[in-house]
């Protein structure tokens, strides 16, 4: 195998440094007091954003009677919280998850005649799939961090737990936090910065997990239809690569190749039980964050219909906002939840 290919991997190494899933794995990186600087970034951000969530539960009780802000609420809430355990579950696992992206390597198996070009293939799917998942998420986002500047005269009407009405200026959650109106109106820029920061950080949160997941499933995929194919055409591609011996005697011929056959499947057999092994352990570490995946991500799609429905219902200019917003992130659940049940049982096909 020639030098190249030993340094390949089915992650493409620019991409993974940028999205920070090597740094964040990888234990050389530049440490602060021993800590990775990665990984005390991410604690800081979760801290903000367990805050922020908690301050969201205290504020439920203040908007009780506006069933469209307490909807928005609670999907806020379930969404933070998740996304600060998928990044804590990364964390805790980083030492186990960083020797699973070992089946990435090119060279992961010991086999010497894998198809190479299975390799390239899942390749290219897994960057084409990142780029277009990085692109709908971030155009999601990007859109709701956009619609408070580009209708900076439109308000949000909020009814209080006392019956009376406030409106505030339209940003990007509406995260009013029991602040009066007139102060949160005079004080937008202070309160969109911090929307923008929770922004950033939820979609920071959102892309890491995923496109860990997905790297996985797709390295464990290829690295299972390799051995598959290298099965299906084992004995048959006997050639002077091989270096196989040229016999007179035709019977001692076959008979070296038959042990050929029969040590190669050794091999593949090998292989094949130490993939099993990388996928079960990365299945171990992650079981419960698609488990929860399964509820939140059902759960935010029946309450982006719920509060659309709402909307429809009252009628009012100022919601149609809200109804926009809410339907622009509509598909991106759809297809994350989509993508990664597809994966996952494409994968447990090729088992």
């Amino acid at each position: 195998m020639s030098a190249e290919i030993k340094t390949k991997n089915i992650f493409n190494s620019k991409l993974a440094t940028f999205v920070t899933i090597r740094q964040i794995l990888n234990p050389s990186t530049t440490k602060i007091c021993g800590y990775n600087v990665y990984h005390l970034l991410i604690i800081l951000f979760m801290f903000y954003m367990l805050t922020l969530s908690i301050s969201l539960i205290v504020s439920l009780y203040y908007i009780m009677n506006d069933n469209i802000e307490i909807s928005l609420y609670w999907g806020y809430i379930e969404n933070f919280i998740f996304a600060c355990f998928k990044m804590i579950n990364i964390l805790y696992n980083s030492k186990d998850l960083k020797k699973y992206m070992h089946v990435t390597s090119y060279n992961f198996m010991t086999y010497q005649h894998y198809n190479q070009k299975i390799f390239k293939n899942w390749q290219y799917r897994l960057t084409l799939l990142i780029i277009l998942y990085l692109i709908i998420i971030n155009f999601a986002y990007f859109s709701w961090g956009l619609i408070p500047l580009l209708f900076n005269h439109n308000s949000i009407s909020i009814r209080r737990f006392d019956g009376s009405v406030e409106k505030y200026q339209l940003n990007i959650y509406n995260l009013f936090l029991i602040v009066p109106a007139d102060m949160y109106n005079d004080n937008f820029n202070v309160f969109f910065s911090f929307e923008l920061l929770t922004l950033c950080i939820f979609t920071y949160f959102t892309i890491i997990p995923d496109i860990l997941i997905f790297t996985m499933i797709f390295a464990l995929t290829c690295q299972l239809e390799a051995v598959n194919d290298a099965i299906s055409s084992l004995g048959y591609n006997a050639n002077a690569s091989d270096n196989m011996k040229t016999y007179v005697n035709k019977t001692q011929e076959m008979i070296e190749v038959k042990r050929d056959v029969y040590n190669d499947l050794k091999i593949l057999i090998t292989d094949h039980q130490n993939v099993i092994k990388q996928m079960h352990g990365f299945y171990g570490k992650i079981r419960s964050t698609l488990f929860i995946q399964l509820f939140v991500t059902s759960s935010s799609l029946i309450l982006i219909l719920y509060i659309a429905d709402l909307c429809f219902i009252k009628g009012n200019t100022e919601d149609s906002l809200i109804v926009t917003k809410v339907l622009i992130v509509l598909p991106t659940f759809t297809i994350q939840l989509f993508i990664k049940c597809f994966i996952i049982g494409n994968l447990n096909k090729k088992q």
